[in-house]
């Protein structure tokens, strides 16, 4: 199917920007011969490529969103493709610095952009299957990175490392602008009508408006703590089989991938698994969360890899990559689940930036710890509670996994008021208060329904029960809708304030359908049969019979 291939040119990206950010850590020892290096140099190195990619994973999340996708990413890979080669021509540490300043800048719209690219392809019950292909690139561009540098560093001086490295970028530029394109509406990810969607808290691109949402603040922080340990383990495992385990270029070389092939099954089964769950009708905040903690849960056996032999840390390596990035999938899947897609990429951008951030702080206290003689133990001992704090952080800040929304003014009028009840009598109930409920589609479609029985009541069973069930549907299937909503609440429905709910709902997709299609509702319904409708009075409020009757024979003298 043509969305699985677009998940795959993208994961392609993804492994190139992995190859890229792995060809120094790998060489460093070719390298050092020629440029000397402290392990507080070496952790600047890695600083240069990270506060630019921290910036721009944001700048990159919004770039993306302003010149699309197909430009938008045409642009990042051409552009750090550039500096990889720029690394290449390094005669000093200094220059080294710079070429991973411009490295992190263009790789830093990269996910952002990928991210886009899922939303814009897949609908939300296989995102995070998808969102697992692409981050499996991450897996397969470091797995290739040391046996690849190995060899070449056989036949060749270490600079044709980045030579050679930056072409591979450029050759899927072209691969790129031949294949990508954007589905139409009709299209809506290969043969799939737009899904509805909910107006978002922030209808512009302003950065300022999403920080002032609470899930965008724990998503940057989750991702502030666990790629700290990411990046660690991302660019100080080399070094560490290096300086720590007395590894030679060709061990390295030999060994070093089986934790990145790790990395990659976690890609794929993380995001397999919480797509599962959806699958089963399991919730999709419960599928997310429990992919995320069981992720979470295997990374802090990784303070044991100073006191065990080599198999054992490369297993546990191999362990906590896996957890890594199965983890990594399932966070860069959660703003496709709580943001619209125009602000996707500047979400995505901003928990991006985020994780940056926490891999140079945490780099700097790695070459600070290490060049004064702690060791990798207490790192280890760090690196291996991050995650856990990070999805205690998930929870607390992230409730309910579903679109945020920003109700407009007319959604629900006031709650309904007290009335005023002489006795048991309802004789005074003269007025109601309206719900109006509004659907919005992708493609801008708003469908308007209406319920008068206990507004406030009402509003809480759609948001409640029936708001995940529409989100990223077909509003054209209504019948499946509205067998899907019944059946969801018939243990406490099938009546009064539910089925009010459910009336409400299906009259604004028939609404859209109606719009949609140019003709009145009443036609889709099976057109007008009869040119009076009798119609029933069922007031009848009073409590004394002889009134009762009173009442009712002038209902019927009105014509009911």
């Amino acid at each position: 199917m043509l969305r699985w291939r677009i998940a795959i040119l993208v994961s392609a990206a993804i492994a190139i920007s992995y190859l890229d950010r792995q060809t120094l850590p790998v060489a460093i020892k070719a390298i050092e011969k020629e440029i000397p290096l402290t392990n507080q140099q070496f952790s600047y190195l890695q600083s240069a490529f990270l506060l630019t990619y921290a910036f721009m994973y944001a700048g990159g999340g919004k770039l993306a969103d302003i010149l699309g996708t197909r430009r938008g990413f045409t642009v990042i890979m051409l552009f750090w493709s550039f500096a990889c080669v720029s690394q290449g021509f390094a005669l000093s540490f200094a220059m080294l610095a710079i070429s991973r300043f411009l490295l992190g800048m263009g790789e830093g719209g990269g996910f952002p952009a990928a991210t886009r690219a899922v939303t814009e392809w897949f609908p939300v019950k296989e995102r995070a299957t998808a969102m697992g292909i692409i981050n499996g690139g991450t897996a397969v561009g470091a797995v290739a990175a040391p046996p690849l540098i190995a060899a070449i560093l056989v036949f060749a001086n270490w600079r044709w490392i980045f030579f050679l490295t930056g072409a591979i970028g450029a050759l899927w530029t072209i691969w790129w602008r031949i294949s990508y394109f954007v589905p139409n509406v009709e299209a809506g990810g290969e043969g799939q009508s737009q899904p509805i969607e909910r107006l978002s808290l922030v209808e512009n691109l302003r950065w300022s408006s999403l920080l002032r949402i609470r899930e965008t603040w724990g998503l940057v922080f989750a991702k502030f703590l666990s790629d700290a340990a990411w990046y660690f383990y991302l660019f100080w495992l080399p070094k560490y089989l290096y300086d720590a385990r007395g590894f030679d270029i060709k061990a390295v070389g030999t060994l070093a991938w089986i934790p990145y092939a790790a990395s990659g099954v976690g890609c794929l089964l993380g995001g397999s698994f919480s797509s599962y769950l959806v699958h089963r009708r399991v919730g999709l905040g419960m599928a997310r969360k429990l992919a995320l903690g069981l992720s979470a849960a295997v990374m802090p056996f990784i303070l044991l890899v100073p006191h065990v032999r080599i198999s054992w840390a490369l297993a546990l390596f191999s362990l906590a990559y896996f957890g890594q990035q199965s983890w990594s999938t399932l966070v860069m899947v959660l703003p496709t689940d709580l943001f619209p897609r125009k602000v996707v990429g500047a979400v995505a951008g901003l928990v991006g930036f985020g994780g940056a951030m926490g891999g140079i702080a945490f780099g700097q206290l790695v070459g600070y710890l290490l060049d004064r003689g702690f060791g990798y133990g207490l790192v280890f001992t760090l690196a291996g509670s991050f995650h856990v704090l990070a999805f205690l952080i998930i929870l607390f800040t992230i409730p309910v996994v579903a679109p945020l929304v920003s109700l407009p003014p007319h959604f629900c009028t006031n709650p309904m008021d007290l009335l005023s009840l002489p006795a048991a009598s309802m004789s005074t109930f003269t007025f109601h208060y309206w719900l109006i409920v509004e659907i919005f589609t992708d493609n801008g479609q708003v469908g308007i329904g209406n319920a008068a029985l206990a507004p406030q009541v009402t509003k809480e069973v759609i948001d409640l029960y029936l708001r995940p069930i529409l989100i990223g549907a077909d509003p054209w299937n209504v019948e499946f809708l509205w067998q899907h909503m019944y059946r969801k609440t018939m243990a406490f429905g099938r009546k009064g304030v539910v089925m009010a709910a459910i009336s409400a709902v299906d009259i604004a997709l028939w609404d859209i359908l109606g719009k949609s299609s140019k003709q009145p509702v009443y036609r889709l319904l099976g057109g007008r049969t009869k040119p009076r409708i009798p119609v029933y009075a069922s007031r009848l409020y009073s409590d004394e019979l002889s009134r009762v009757a009173g009442e009712a024979q002038r209902y019927k003298d009105e014509g009911y």
